[in-house]
């Protein structure tokens, strides 16, 4: 009965998706039609990016990369909506490091991953690409 509310049921039986994809992929595939409705002129930000350690590094195999996205040499999703929506993506030297803010460490260590977060990542990022 509840499936039926949602719209789950075709001829009375569940329907199970041929493929579930995440979100971000979801965002990567549809970026050209998100930039069509972009009502802000967003060329002159400069933007650094980083990417989540939980994601490119524990999991790589799960991560889209696309050879127009920095040569594919980053995770592609926000990098490359970032860049189809006109910002100016900018490298920095410590994009690979990790901030501090995964998992536990953010519960036990909240000041000190803070300030490791600040120091190893937007300090870098901000002083290196200037970004926004």
């Amino acid at each position: 009965k509840i499936l039926g509310k949602l719209g789950r049921l075709v001829d009375g039986k569940l329907l199970i998706p041929e493929e579930i994809v995440h979100y971000s992929e979801w965002l990567h595939v549809m970026r050209e039609r998100i930039a069509e409705h972009r009502v802000i002129d967003c060329s002159n930000i400069r933007a650094t990016v980083h990417p989540a350690c939980h994601v490119h590094k524990m999991v790589p195999e799960d991560v889209l990369y696309d050879d127009t996205v920095l040569d594919g040499n980053r995770v592609a999703v926000s990098t490359g909506l970032l860049q189809t929506l006109g910002a100016q993506v900018i490298d920095y030297s410590t994009w690979y490091d990790c901030c501090g803010f995964g998992f536990r460490h953010i519960v036990g260590e909240r000041e000190f991953t803070r300030s490791f977060a600040i120091d190893r990542k937007i300090k870098v990022a901000v002083e290196e690409a200037h970004s926004d």
